[in-house]
Formats: structure tokens, C-alpha cells, sequence
């Protein structure tokens, strides 16, 4: 499995060898977390799937207070493109949102409007820390190579477009 550069389908696929399922609700809060640095370390507890496993983040954990804001969480989907995803999320206690798609390094999330560091949760998913209370998550997903290849191309046809529009003024001049 890849240690963080990029290669979630090298994930995918070792929690597939493992006999693991990588589905998840696109959405949701996790109250209980704990820091493994170690992603085999992270796939060996899933493999194992002792009852009552904490989510399993790739940094330090925030400092989660026991603190309620509500009796229960809830999560709602208001907005969606191919690259953002927008929840309206009340948090009954401090915790950590994850979002269900596999992780890469182009997501980025605002919590409130405020950006919020992405973790890579069980080892395949982004996930933010979200205190108590209700809050708007925006995960975007930009993929920088994708964005180098779009302004390449438009270089390229924008040349070949001026270099054929001059060659035809040059015939008709001449």
C-alpha cells in the first residue's frame, strides 16, 4: 500500500488483498479516534476488526472534548460536483468527518469557511476534525496534473490556431 504519494488505488487494492471493503457512507462523523502512523499498522487492526476499533488517522488527533452539542449526529449532502462536496454536518460531540471517496493529495477542505487540514483516515479515506456543533464542510478535489495537461492543450491549439490564421494572411496578401 502506498505511504501517502498519491496511489489510492495501490490502497484499494491492498484492502481488497487484505479482504477488507473499502465502501463507505459518503458522509460521516466519527467520535472515537486514534493516531497509528504506521499504515500496515492501520490495515493490520482493520484485518483484525476487533469490536469497537477507532477510526485510525495518519496524524496527531485533535484534542476531542466530551462536551455535547446535541443528542445525535446528523449529516446532509447540500451540494455535489465531480470535484465538491458540500455537508451540512451537526456534531453531537467533538470529531472527525470522513468523506467516503478514496483519498488523494489534491483534497482540500473548509470547515466554516475557515481551510482544515485533510487526515487520511483508515488508511484510504480524507477525513477533518469538526468540533461539536453544526458546521458546513466543503471538501474540493483539484488535480493539479489535470489542470497542467487543460493549459497545455489550450497552448497548443491557441498556436496552431494563430500560426494557421497567419499563414492564410500571408497568401491573401501575397
Amino acid at each position: 500500500a502506498d505511504p501517502g504519494n498519491g496511489m489510492e488505488m495501490g490502497s484499494i487494492t491492498e484492502y481488497l488483498r487484505r479482504g477488507l471493503k473499502p465502501q463507505r457512507a459518503l458522509g460521516i462523523l466519527h467520535h472515537r479516534v486514534e493516531h497509528k502512523s504506521s499504515e500496515g499498522e492501520i490495515l493490520q487492526l482493520l484485518q483484525e476488526n476487533p469490536p469497537h476499533l477507532p477510526l485510525l488517522v495518519d496524524r496527531p488527533v485533535e484534542a476531542l472534548s466530551q462536551e455535547l452539542g446535541a443528542d445525535q449526529d446528523q449529516v446532509d449532502l447540500v451540494h455535489n460536483t465531480s470535484n465538491r462536496f458540500v455537508f451540512h454536518a451537526a456534531a453531537a460531540t467533538d470529531g472527525y468527518f470522513v468523506l467516503g471517496l478514496p483519498w488523494l493529495p489534491g483534497f482540500s477542505c473548509k470547515v466554516d469557511g475557515a481551510r482544515a487540514e485533510v487526515v487520511k483516515a483508515n488508511a484510504l479515506f480524507p477525513a477533518v476534525f469538526v468540533p461539536h456543533g453544526t458546521h458546513q464542510i466543503d471538501f474540493r478535489y483539484v488535480s493539479w496534473p489535470f489542470l497542467v495537461g487543460v493549459a497545455l492543450a489550450f497552448a497548443t491549439v491557441s498556436a496552431w490556431a494563430f500560426g494557421l490564421f497567419r499563414n492564410r494572411r500571408r497568401v491573401a496578401v501575397g
